[in-house]
């Protein structure tokens, strides 16, 4: 089974779904590049098969890169490709109280998430933010790459974001000949290398929203509470936005 061809795909179709992905994986690279000491530990939360992990392992080949997810199928594709080698993939429910258990207890430099965390509700959410503080070490910072809407946005202003955001995909999923999501998932489907994880991954996801909409102040809320007093959005395309914080 060729899992880094299901890599290379997956690939291929989130940079036709997702406009700026490659430029917000750069971003958010550069600024650990820049922050204050070295980064030996980083974790990233909703992996899938390792995106931004793979990345980073690459950007920081010195530093332990953990991911944690949910999805058997990207967990196992991840897990047994070559690109990601040299990451620690760990199944776990964010959505649960005990995600962090059996991880490093010296904690991480970095805790990073894209696309990942507007799976969360709203008590999850501030679950999540409230061990990510716990685990961070001093000056450790927090990134979550993610398509925000902000309460004070101008529902004209969101109209035409949705309309260049749909455009864009349009264009990306011809010019790069990439499957869109669903194709994506009757690819994997119909090649029959992931029954068991398929029908696993149909039990954990049958149910629910995958995506609560939680106001990009609202993100802001529940970081504070968590104990990080700064947080900001660094770079933004429409949206789709970096939001940081640093524990103090």
């Amino acid at each position: 089974m060729d899992f880094d061809r299901y890599i290379q795909l997956w690939e291929k179709q989130q940079n036709a779904l997702i406009e700026k992905r490659e430029e917000r994986f750069s971003f958010m690279i550069d600024f650990l590049k820049h922050s204050s000491g070295d980064l030996k530990r980083i974790l990233d939360l909703g992996c899938g098969p390792g995106s931004l992990s793979i990345r980073l392992s690459q950007s920081f080949p010195h530093a332990e890169i953990y991911g944690i997810d949910y999805d058997p199928v990207l967990l196992r594709i991840g897990k047994e490709s070559t690109y990601g080698k040299r990451i620690t993939f760990l199944e776990r429910d964010l959505k649960s109280g005990t995600w962090i258990q059996g991880l490093p207890s010296e904690g991480f430099d970095a805790v990073v998430s894209t696309t990942a965390l507007h799976w969360l509700p709203y008590s999850n959410l501030e679950n999540v933010y409230i061990h990510v503080n716990s685990i961070l070490r001093p000056s450790g910072i927090f990134m979550n790459g993610d398509h925000f809407h902000s309460v004070f946005e101008d529902k004209t202003a969101r109209i035409i974001y949705d309309q260049m955001r749909h455009l864009m995909e349009k264009s990306l999923l011809k010019e790069m000949g990439a499957m869109d999501w669903g194709q994506w998932w009757k690819y994997v489907e119909e090649s029959g290398d992931f029954r068991d994880e398929l029908a696993e991954r149909n039990k954990r996801y049958s149910n629910g929203p995958h995506d609560h909409g939680i106001p990009l102040e609202t993100h802001f809320e529940l970081l504070r509470k968590a104990g990080f007093n700064t947080a900001d959005i660094p770079w933004k395309y429409l949206n789709n936005s970096v939001l940081v914080a640093i524990k103090e």
